[in-house]
């Protein structure tokens, strides 16, 4: 799946990976910048925050192509005031270092179409990062996989499923808890139940329950005072 969405035949307007002093994730995002310098047809701006321009563009080929835009953020924040027109925005966040990452991390997750998350290797990836990827697709239908990569000197990816046997909890399960939490936090009504609190609801048996375990069974119907009671037989005046 990060093979697609890299290279757009899963297409996503915002993509955010997510990296940390573990794993950097800049090797992934110059294979994402690359791809669209050498496929895309449309005007590719890239928003140099953490270095120079001229240092990311001694790292990618053909940056010097006419509709490559290049906008220096790392001396003039402002600069991105100037970007227009913007079809598909790709983002690398340092865990580490965003402020309140706690609450910003999952409102990004929420917004963003595609959201990857970097972990260091392991031996199970065969010593590469390993990506933990979170896919929304316009139905509404939510995929998620857990793959290790590599990136050439070409910037250039290549991406392996990490097999269930060794690839453990997905990281998606720690998000969504990371999501319940946080809804906890805004919220002054509990949410979830106690452990005593399930053992009682586990042990209650509702009226319905026990008569279905009675064998047999009748119907009584006791008439209200206001009930409109007819002692004919309806079908009286039928003649057959």
């Amino acid at each position: 799946m990060l093979l697609n969405i890299v290279t757009g035949k899963q297409p996503s307007p915002l993509v955010c990976i997510q990296d940390s002093r573990q794993q950097n994730g800049i090797r992934l995002l110059k294979a994402f910048v690359q791809h669209r310098i050498d496929t895309n047809k449309k005007h590719v701006h890239i928003m140099c925050y953490e270095h120079p321009p001229a240092k990311l563009k001694n790292v990618l080929k053909n940056s010097n192509a006419d509709h490559v835009h290049f906008h220096d953020c790392f001396s003039d924040p402002r600069e991105w005031f100037k970007r227009i027109n913007v079809s598909e925005i790709i983002c690398l966040m340092h865990e580490d270092t965003l402020p309140f990452s706690h609450a910003a991390l999952p409102q990004l997750r929420h917004l963003a179409t595609a959201y990857i998350e970097i972990t260091a290797p392991t031996q199970s990836s065969n010593g590469n990062p390993i990506a933990s990827t979170i896919y929304k697709k316009k139905s509404g239908r939510v995929l998620k996989e857990v793959e290790y990569y590599s990136v050439d000197s070409e910037n250039r990816l290549k991406a392996e499923k990490l097999t269930s046997a060794f690839a453990g909890p997905a990281a998606s399960d720690q998000e969504m808890k990371d999501d319940d939490d946080l809804l906890a936090d805004l919220t002054t009504f509990k949410l979830s139940l106690g452990q005593q609190e399930k053992q009682a609801r586990s042990e209650l048996v509702l009226p319905y329950l026990r008569m279905n375990k009675e064998k047999g069974g009748k119907v009584f119907y006791q008439p209200d005072a206001a009930d409109d009671w007819d002692e004919e037989d309806p079908d009286d005046d039928l003649d057959v």
